[in-house]
């Protein structure tokens, strides 16, 4: 009996050793089985640049992938927002850094920009400074009653009809916005020099003849202004007519804002240094002009061409600065 115990304990320890085999080779499997793991990949941004040193073109292999001219690893690509591949530091997918294509500008930066505000600003000054001179002179040096006063102002809109349709268009026409534009201000300057020697601006006549003239200039001097908004967006910010737009009626808001406190504190001095000052502020926009590039006498290249194209043919003329012209 003892005999056969130990022979029984014999045959449970080879079991034991049996299931101990067994475990070891399902391990083996599972191990043989498992995917190795794989090394961790760096993001592109992070991966160097590759480049040999060649100018060699690039472009895309069979399947679409973009590759070096000698077909060298595309670590260098990357994928920006837009889903467009373009080089590590280029913007909009050009060249290299500092190579390839012109950095946008804003449009509130440039000379032409710069140049339509400040004539906004100043007709808006030259609007209202010259309605508060007009009343403060018909009161106080002239001695009128409020109702000869509001006579007076008749002269405003009739010199304002004969501007707009019978002196602009033809004017523009012939001479282009920049050279009437430079004929305002030059125009603006000597009718208000003329209002500033006291015996001008003592007497009835001298007054309500300035004021026409003065109105006509001031009209030309706004209305190819505001042709400019288009000119501008369409060589600087397409589609943004609505933002330069918004500028101009602010830099104009700013001018009759304060040209009332400044030509009445002016004209309690002295009448002549009221008239000066909006003399200075029309004399300033040839200078701007010059200061900011933009020429004086001859519209930009851009807008000539378009015009040019336009009288070619009875269509007319879209997509460029300019656009919308018609024979």
């Amino acid at each position: 009996d003892a005999g056969d115990g130990d022979a029984g304990d014999g045959d449970a320890g080879d079991g034991d050793a049996g299931d101990d085999a067994a475990d070891a080779d399902a391990d083996a499997c599972d191990d043989v089985n498992d995917a190795p793991t794989p090394a961790r990949t760096p993001p592109l941004d992070d991966r160097p640049a590759v480049d040999d040193g060649l100018d060699d073109g690039d472009g895309a292999d069979g399947d679409g992938a973009v590759v070096d001219g000698d077909g060298e690893s595309p670590a260098w690509a990357t994928t920006d927002s837009s889903g467009a591949r373009r080089r590590r530091g280029t913007a909009g997918g050009g060249g290299d850094a500092g190579g390839g294509g012109a950095v946008k500008v804003s449009v509130f930066r440039t000379g032409a920009m710069v140049s339509h505000c400040y004539t906004a600003f100043n007709t808006g000054y030259l609007f209202m400074g010259f309605i508060v001179l007009f009343v403060l002179m018909a009161k106080q040096v002239l001695g009128w009653s409020v109702v000869l006063v509001g006579w007076a102002f008749m002269a405003i809109p009739v010199a304002n009809v004969v501007a707009m349709y019978g002196l602009i268009p033809p004017f523009v026409a012939r001479f282009g916005v920049h050279c009437s534009l430079t004929c305002a201000s030059i125009g603006t300057v000597c009718v208000l020099s003329v209002l500033a020697l006291p015996s001008v601006h003592r007497t009835q006549e001298g007054v309500l003849t300035v004021t026409f003239f003065l109105v006509l200039c001031v009209v030309l001097l706004q209305v190819p202004n505001q042709m400019r908004i288009k000119i501008i967006a369409d060589a600087h910010a397409p589609g943004s007519m609505g933002r330069i737009t918004g500028a101009s009626r602010v830099c104009f808001a700013a001018g009759q804002t304060c040209s009332p406190i400044v030509v009445a504190l002016l004209y309690v001095q002295d009448p002549t240094y009221a008239v000066l000052s909006m003399v200075f502020v029309s004399a300033a926009v040839p200078a701007v002009f010059v200061a900011c590039g933009q020429a004086l006498w001859a519209d930009p290249d851009s807008v000539q061409s378009v015009q040019s194209r336009g009288e070619d043919g009875d269509e007319s003329v879209e997509g460029g600065p300019g656009a919308s012209v018609r024979r």
